[in-house]
């Protein structure tokens, strides 16, 4: 059976969403959660003392600008192999959050256009989940081993991804991760939604890593989506923003906003937030 959709046809076709207990420490998403809401649900009394730092190994660097991600008493971050000065692959790095060391590190295909991307946490299935080159990559948490590759059409230049935890049908978990390929000013680019749960011939008819529905966009660059309560949303350079049925990638609604900025038919070279109603 094929759930349409989350919300709507709950009853007709089953489909749910259920909550998922996240612990008070996790950041799992850039921007704290898959709606990018920037909210922590608790934070210490006072910021003036490191608890510890790292500083990393001379054939690495740090991705500028890419935001470290925390589950699990794990935080993931986004790295740069270099070798004699040249990035040969990107990194997939694990630290202990309790005092900083080292618990493994993933080596993945490297970023292009110096892209910022940031990992997330599917936390259901307990791996991390980051886009670089033309592949998004999911590795389990516990060891850093390669859980599955899904390959895109195109490279992911500073964009992260957003993966559901609540999307059900007929009680058979069926969540997705979405994320944006690279198109600039030019040809039109793909909105992604891939399936991270168990495969269910009747329920959820798709395996780990498998692309269930894409959609065109008129163009994006760092064009980060977001997702909440069974819809995802992304913005474009054209100054569009699309709204997409989780499930089935249906299209929920378009706003085609005044175009401004540089160059001057372009507006949004970056994500958005779901909060309180509001995109």
């Amino acid at each position: 059976m094929m759930c349409l959709s989350p919300l709507a046809q709950i009853g007709a076709l089953g489909c749910l969403l259920t909550a998922v207990v996240v612990q008070a420490d996790d950041w799992t998403h850039y921007a704290g959660d898959a709606a990018r809401s920037g909210i922590a649900s608790t934070a210490p009394r006072q910021l003036d003392s490191v608890v510890w730092s790292l500083t990393n190994d001379p054939d690495e660097e740090y991705v500028f600008h890419s935001s470290p991600v925390a589950h699990g008493g794990r935080v993931f971050v986004n790295a740069r192999h270099l070798v004699d000065d040249v990035h040969v692959d990107n990194l997939v790095l694990a630290h202990d959050a309790r005092g900083g060391t080292r618990l493994w590190v993933t080596p993945i295909d490297p970023d292009v256009h110096d892209s910022w991307a940031s990992p997330a946490v599917d936390v259901r299935n307990q791996t991390v989940l980051l886009g670089s080159g033309e592949k998004l990559y999911a590795l389990h948490a516990s060891d850093g081993e390669v859980a599955w590759e899904a390959p895109l059409e195109r490279d992911v230049v500073n964009a992260s991804p957003a993966v559901s935890t609540d999307l059900t049908c007929n009680g058979t978990p069926a969540n997705r991760v979405f994320i944006s390929d690279y198109s600039g000013f030019g040809p039109p680019a793909r909105l992604y939604a891939v399936n991270v749960d168990p495969f269910d011939a009747d329920d959820n008819p798709s395996h780990p890593g498998d692309i269930v529905w894409t959609a065109e966009l008129p163009g994006t660059s760092g064009n980060t989506p977001a997702y909440a309560d069974g819809t995802v949303y992304v913005a474009s350079v054209g100054g569009e923003i699309h709204a997409y049925k989780a499930l089935d990638g249906e299209l929920v609604w378009l706003t085609d906003l005044p175009a401004r900025g540089y160059p001057p038919d372009t507006t949004f070279l970056g994500g958005l937030t779901v909060l309180n109603g509001y995109v």
